[in-house]
């Protein structure tokens, strides 16, 4: 038999011969077999280090402390501009609905998804800045900052869209609080699921700046119409059935969102490490 050493003109013979001698001083290096009480021992010392299985309901409360440390974490690194812009325009609500002494339900229609919407600028920075790269190298997955993120934004929404909705049963006579939840609840949840949906196709800027001019004109045309009067008309049962459809529209469009970032973040490992 001749092999022939790559990147060398010598060629090297082996002959059968010392090919068999050679197989024969291999066989001298046996490896003992291990006895099969001392396998059960070492499986018996090792099974105190194994977690313990945990219900599917303890894992997902898990999970939530975790996106909420996050969450609680993530918050102070939220651009300053973006607190502000939504103390600006809730302020303006107020001294709307104090001092204009214009519809209060218009108003907290026209306020509810802002928070949201900017917020979209926030959750998007790393995309429009071209830092997914960095992000995607956190110890943190990519999956955690999302809806860390997300947390923080709709958190910060509803507070928001609570402490006006308050605001007003207090300050204006015959307003009915669950009646002002439902208004601004609505809305916020159809709107930011469209919204969330359209920055996945394009830049958050544009985004942000499209929806803020339609929301705005859209709550304009039905303040003038009058149409915002009929607001404390409509069914519960509508808003309720629009609220729960576009709740399951948003966490779809999330946990799409998240799934979206963890392909690209395979693809992006994969071409890394030369695969």
């Amino acid at each position: 038999m001749q092999t022939k050493k790559t990147g060398s003109n010598h060629k090297k013979i082996i002959t059968d011969s010392e090919m068999t001698r050679l197989e024969n001083l291999l066989i001298r290096y046996n490896i003992p077999a291990v006895p099969h009480q001392q396998i059960e021992r070492t499986v018996e010392s090792l099974r105190q280090y194994v977690p313990k299985k945990q219900s599917l309901w303890n894992r997902q409360a898990e999970r939530l402390a975790d996106v909420l440390t996050t969450a609680r974490h993530d918050a102070p690194f939220f651009s300053w501009g973006y607190w502000l812009a939504c103390l600006a325009f809730f302020a303006m609500g107020y001294w709307v609905i104090a001092i204009a002494k214009d519809n209060a339900y218009a108003t907290v229609l026209l306020m509810a998804p802002i928070p949201f919407i900017l917020g979209l600028l926030e959750l998007f920075k790393g995309r429009d800045a071209g830092m997914t790269e960095m992000e995607m190298s956190c110890k943190l997955s990519i999956r955690e900052l999302i809806l860390a993120r997300m947390v923080v934004i709709g958190a910060y929404s509803i507070l928001l869209n609570t402490l006006l909705s308050v605001f007003i049963y207090y300050s204006q006579p015959g307003a009915y609080f669950w009646q002002l939840t439902l208004i601004w609840l609505t809305p916020f949840t159809f709107i930011s699921a469209i919204a969330l949906y359209i920055a996945q196709k394009v830049r958050s800027g544009y985004a942000v700046a499209f929806f803020l001019a339609t929301w705005t004109a859209a709550v304009f045309i039905m303040q003038t119409t009058g149409y915002a009067i009929y607001l404390q008309t409509v069914n519960t049962l509508a808003y309720l059935l629009i609220i729960i459809f576009s709740t399951i529209v948003l966490i779809y469009e999330t946990l799409k969102m998240t799934d979206k970032f963890l392909s690209t973040t395979e693809r992006w490992s994969h071409c890394e490490s030369g695969i």
